[in-house]
């Protein structure tokens, strides 16, 4: 494998990309990851699916979960309006983040998908990005 030129970790990418946006943090602080661990407002991310272009290039689509407080509250509609501002954030998603070169981002309009479970509000939007070493 020497030699070979390896793919940005997207993941890590959007997440510190998340985490540097003062309207996103104003919302979650730092709750922002893999896994869902507080019941106030937090993000999870996962990866939907990715293109390899070859040379570490990539393409992938994270689907960011925005969710409200999860004490049985009434939602507040703070999961909606905080997946509505990483919507209106993706586009700006340029630059370089952790060492990857990114441009091209953009994010659908988001669903709302309350946990069946608990009922927690929970808003879906899809992050699309290119990535580059």
């Amino acid at each position: 494998m020497s030699g070979e030129i390896l793919a940005p970790d997207t993941g890590e990418v959007l997440r510190l990309w998340l985490g540097s946006c003062p309207d996103v943090t104003a919302f979650v602080a730092g709750r922002i990851g893999l896994n869902l661990t507080s019941p106030l407002p937090s993000i999870r991310y996962a990866l939907v699916n990715g293109l390899n272009f070859g040379g570490g290039a990539v393409m992938v689509t994270w689907q960011v979960e925005c969710w409200g407080t999860g004490n049985q509250a009434p939602d507040d509609g703070t999961a909606h309006r905080m997946a509505l501002t990483v919507m209106a954030l993706a586009p700006s998603m340029a630059g370089t983040v952790n060492g990857a070169k990114i441009s091209g981002a953009a994010a659908d309009v988001p669903m709302t998908a309350d946990d069946p479970v608990t009922g927690r509000p929970r808003d879906i939007v899809e992050v699309t990005f290119s990535a580059t070493p």
